[in-house]
């Protein structure tokens, strides 16, 4: 049975294997074999991914992933377009 020194280790290899450079953004802590995730990623995707790798490793009791999801500017723009675009679509078709 690893100890949660070990544990750390092996999921913070386990993340810098999945994710490359962008894994100093998520956080590592473990406590009785609980692994809990933390930080900031760009979309859910990303957070599914976290956890996955968390499950590769051996001896993980259990996830606690608490990663935030913060979409980039550029959702917001391609979300207010649709929006408009819906809204506007929506008024046309009310119109006829």
């Amino acid at each position: 049975m690893r100890t949660d020194t070990q544990l750390k280790g092996a999921v913070a290899e386990e993340l810098r294997w999945t994710f490359g450079d962008r894994s100093p953004r998520i956080g590592v802590n473990v406590e009785r074999g609980i692994v809990a995730l933390s930080g900031l990623v760009h979309d859910s995707t990303e957070k599914r991914a976290a956890a996955g790798a968390v499950e590769r490793v051996c001896g993980v009791r259990a996830i606690k992933n608490v990663i935030a999801v913060q979409l980039s500017p550029l959702y917001d723009e391609q979300d207010a377009s649709t929006r408009e675009f819906i809204l506007e679509t929506a008024r046309s078709t009310a119109r006829n």
